[in-house]
């Protein structure tokens, strides 16, 4: 991890034993990093880091909902960070070994939207997981206006959607 605090002239750099795949910053001293099963806080902007209460997934990405964390994992799990314990809020068994999550984000419409392999879309609003036809894996998904979101593909296309 590296920090800078004067626009780049300087920077320091503090390792980890783990790999990270996430930061979020919830506040300039409060922030996130999620990684291969570990979750770790700063509460004095990234001077030092603390262990989170966490057990489970390969976490990918994060993303704030008004005040709660969401995490989606590469094992198929999505977490929702409630009163300050990290509780598995999605996980389909059946699926779970077939879904690798690798993105998430609140849209404008304050919805939980996650994106996976095989084309698969987690909706928060309906808690349903939707899977399209011939769709590669999905990489990375971003508002682009409201209700209109773009995934990208891991096939090189950008997929558009106004349905969420």
């Amino acid at each position: 991890m590296c920090k800078t605090q004067n626009g780049g002239n300087n920077w320091k750099f503090k390792d980890f034993s783990n790999e990270f795949s996430d930061v979020l910053f919830t506040s300039p001293q409060t922030g996130y990093m999620v990684g291969y099963g570990e979750i770790l806080k700063t509460t004095d902007s990234g001077e030092t880091w603390k262990q989170e209460d966490f057990k489970g997934d390969n976490l990918q990405k994060l993303t704030l909902q008004s005040d709660q964390l969401w995490a989606c994992g590469y094992k198929g799990k999505i977490f929702c960070q409630q009163d300050k314990n990290w509780e598995s809020d999605f996980k389909v068994s059946d699926w779970n070994n077939k879904i690798h999550w690798r993105d998430i984000i609140c849209t404008s419409g304050n919805q939980i939207i996650a994106v996976g392999n095989s084309g698969f879309v987690y909706l928060q609003n309906t808690e349903k997981l939707l899977q399209g036809d011939n769709y590669p894996n999905f990489l990375a998904i971003t508002e682009i206006s409201k209700n209109t979101i773009c995934i990208a593909g891991e096939d090189g296309n950008i997929y558009i959607s106004s349905e969420f």
